[in-house]
Protein backbone atom coordinates (compact mmCIF):
# COMPACT_ATOMS: atom_id res chain seq x y z
CA UNK A 1 0.00 0.00 0.00
CA UNK A 2 2.86 2.36 0.78
CA UNK A 3 4.43 1.78 -2.65
CA UNK A 4 1.09 2.44 -4.36
CA UNK A 5 0.67 5.77 -2.56
CA UNK A 6 4.22 6.78 -3.43
CA UNK A 7 3.74 5.94 -7.12
CA UNK A 8 0.38 7.72 -7.19
CA UNK A 9 1.95 10.81 -5.63
CA UNK A 10 4.83 10.78 -8.15
CA UNK A 11 2.45 10.29 -11.09
CA UNK A 12 0.21 13.12 -9.90
CA UNK A 13 3.19 15.45 -9.49
CA UNK A 14 4.46 14.55 -12.95
CA UNK A 15 1.06 15.10 -14.59
CA UNK A 16 0.45 18.40 -12.80
CA UNK A 17 3.93 19.69 -13.72
CA UNK A 18 2.81 19.43 -17.35
CA UNK A 19 -0.04 21.84 -16.57
CA UNK A 20 -2.61 19.15 -17.34
CA UNK A 21 -5.38 18.23 -14.93
CA UNK A 22 -5.81 14.62 -13.85
CA UNK A 23 -9.14 14.23 -15.66
CA UNK A 24 -7.72 15.80 -18.83
CA UNK A 25 -4.77 13.40 -18.63
CA UNK A 26 -7.10 10.42 -18.17
CA UNK A 27 -9.07 11.44 -21.29
CA UNK A 28 -5.90 11.82 -23.36
CA UNK A 29 -4.50 8.52 -22.08
CA UNK A 30 -7.68 6.69 -23.02
CA UNK A 31 -7.81 8.24 -26.49
CA UNK A 32 -4.17 7.41 -27.08
CA UNK A 33 -4.59 3.74 -26.19
CA UNK A 34 -8.18 3.08 -27.35
CA UNK A 35 -8.51 5.40 -30.34
CA UNK A 36 -11.57 7.55 -31.08
CA UNK A 37 -14.30 7.04 -28.49
CA UNK A 38 -17.80 8.38 -27.90
CA UNK A 39 -17.75 10.99 -25.16
CA UNK A 40 -20.22 9.02 -23.03
CA UNK A 41 -17.95 5.94 -23.20
CA UNK A 42 -14.95 7.97 -22.05
CA UNK A 43 -16.95 9.22 -19.09
CA UNK A 44 -18.09 5.73 -18.18
CA UNK A 45 -14.61 4.24 -18.40
CA UNK A 46 -12.79 6.88 -16.37
CA UNK A 47 -15.73 7.39 -14.03
CA UNK A 48 -16.50 11.06 -14.64
CA UNK A 49 -19.89 12.72 -14.70
CA UNK A 50 -21.21 13.87 -18.07
CA UNK A 51 -20.44 17.50 -17.21
CA UNK A 52 -16.88 16.69 -16.12
CA UNK A 53 -16.14 14.60 -19.19
CA UNK A 54 -17.51 17.28 -21.51
CA UNK A 55 -15.29 19.87 -19.82
CA UNK A 56 -12.24 17.59 -20.04
CA UNK A 57 -12.81 16.92 -23.75
CA UNK A 58 -13.37 20.63 -24.48
CA UNK A 59 -10.24 21.58 -22.51
CA UNK A 60 -8.09 19.06 -24.37
CA UNK A 61 -9.60 20.20 -27.69
CA UNK A 62 -8.81 23.84 -26.92
CA UNK A 63 -5.24 22.88 -26.08
CA UNK A 64 -5.06 21.05 -29.45
CA UNK A 65 -4.29 17.68 -27.82
CA UNK A 66 -7.46 16.12 -29.17
CA UNK A 67 -10.52 17.06 -31.14
CA UNK A 68 -14.19 16.32 -30.75
CA UNK A 69 -16.69 16.16 -33.55
CA UNK A 70 -20.42 15.70 -33.24
CA UNK A 71 -21.79 12.37 -34.37
CA UNK A 72 -25.35 12.66 -33.07
CA UNK A 73 -27.34 15.30 -31.25
CA UNK A 74 -26.61 13.81 -27.84
CA UNK A 75 -23.05 12.57 -28.09
CA UNK A 76 -19.78 13.36 -29.78
CA UNK A 77 -16.73 11.39 -30.83
CA UNK A 78 -13.41 12.42 -29.34
CA UNK A 79 -10.08 11.41 -30.80
CA UNK A 80 -6.41 12.03 -30.15
CA UNK A 81 -4.89 14.71 -32.36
Amino acid sequence: MKAHRTLARLATRSIESSEVGLSDFAVLEMLLHKGPQPVNEIGRRIELTSGAITTAVIDSSRAAWSHARPTRATEGLASFA
